[in-house]
Formats: structure tokens, sequence, C-alpha cells
């Protein structure tokens, strides 16, 4: 049977040339390596893995689609596109996938301003890009993405969830992080 890890991070170590700049910090302070990564999938008999760069990088995906270069047997990508520059983004996605290794796009929308954003209207050419460009979008389902999927949350959500839902009807949503309230 093929087992894949549907999200695994790895990260360089921060440095005044490569500072790690999105806020966050990893579990280990030491950089975790493709290398690293390798091994322990080995022993765990993980065969792929999807790579999505870590916050505290900010949004680099070049770690990551180095090594889904360097591996492309074991390593794919889902990109990040970083969130304060997302809204004035468009035409990103337009050849996302040609990179290659490059699976989608890792949306980390989790803020406690994320449903205003999603549902003003400035994501609008997000849900469009994503289905005309074939990039799925994978959501962190502890933030926004049960809430956007479901409906759920209140009334304020479930308004501007139901405005967008058209729209995102047709592009590929993969929850990530998917867990119990309080857990």
């Amino acid at each position: 049977m093929l087992i894949v890890d549907a999200q695994v991070h790895t990260w360089a170590a921060s440095t005044p040339e490569r500072p790690w700049s999105g806020g966050g910090e990893p579990q280990r302070t030491v950089p975790f390596t493709n290398e690293d990564l390798l091994k322990e999938m080995d022993v765990a008999g993980v065969h792929r893995v999807v790579l999505v760069p870590p916050g505290w990088e900010g949004s680099r995906n070049d770690l990551a689609l180095a090594a889904a270069h360097a591996h492309p047997d074991r390593f794919a990508v889902m990109g990040r596109i970083a969130p304060q520059v997302l809204s004035k983004s468009q035409g990103a996605l337009i050849g996302w996938r040609k990179q290659p290794g490059m699976l989608g796009l890792r949306l980390a929308m989790n803020v406690p301003k994320a449903p205003a954003i999603l549902g003003s209207g400035k994501l609008d050419w997000l849900w469009k890009e994503a289905e005309a460009e074939g990039v799925p979008l994978m959501t962190r389902n502890g933030s926004w993405g049960a809430v956007f999927a479901s409906g759920l949350g209140g009334r304020a959500h479930s308004a501007r969830c139901n405005r967008m839902r058209p729209m995102a009807s047709r592009v590929a949503l993969l929850p990530a992080h998917r867990r119990k309230k309080n857990q």
C-alpha cells in the first residue's frame, strides 16, 4: 500500500540572509532538512509527502520546490502566498502548477479577520483563477475551512460563506489540520 503524508514541513535555519519572517516557531529550533525527512519517511514506511512551507519561514516556496525537484518521486508541494498580500496577488495562480512539483496552494487564513476577508469580495479572483488553472486549495480547517464548508459559525459567517460558495464550488478544497473544537 502506498502511504502519503499530506502535510509535512521542512525548514532552513533563520539567518540574516534568510530570516524567519512569518511569525511562530518550529517545534525544534534546528533546521529540519529534506535529508532528515527522507530518513524519517523511510523509518516510518512513508513513500511520499506533500510539503507545505511552514509559516515561520514566511511564504517562501523555494526549499519545498527544490526538494520536489531533487526527489520528484518522494516530494510534491502545496505552495503559499502570504496572507497579507493575497488580496493583491491577482494573477499569481496563472502558471502556478507549471512549477515542477507544485500541486496547489495552501491557504493559511488562520487570523480573526479571515472570514471578513473571504467575504469581502477581495478574493473573488482567487476562486476564478484556481478553477481556470486547476489549482486545488488546501485550507486550514481549524480556522475558516469548516465554517466555509458547512456554513456554520453564526449569521455573519453564513452570509459570507453563502456568497462565496458558488464561486468556490468548482475548486478542489482540501482540509488541513482537521480537528474537533476544544482539542
